[in-house]
């Protein structure tokens, strides 16, 4: 896993007699795609069909950008506008 960054882990002590300290690894998107990947649960079985089906996807070009959820104004009209549509939204709830 060292080939995907550096893998951070931190010892956690247990709730007192609730058994043997543990230890947590806090992984990037990439590292937990891997774990995922060598994991032999129904789970990590559903995770490798999907990445095999996207990365087809993306190798015939059939993927299709994700539009930004936000775009921030560049202009003050445009932030005004935004304003205004955005209180509309409140008072149509």
């Amino acid at each position: 896993m060292s080939v995907l960054k550096v893998c951070r882990a931190a010892r956690r002590t247990p709730i007192p007699a609730a058994g043997r300290p543990a230890k947590a690894f806090y992984l990037n998107e990439e590292q937990a795609l891997l774990v995922a990947m060598f994991s032999r649960t129904e789970k990590a079985k559903e995770v490798r069909a999907t990445l095999v089906r996207v990365f087809a996807a993306y190798r015939r070009g059939d993927l299709v950008p994700a539009a930004p959820a936000f775009q921030v104004p560049q202009t003050f009209a445009e932030a005004l506008r935004l304003a205004a549509d955005n209180a509309a939204l409140g008072t149509l709830a």
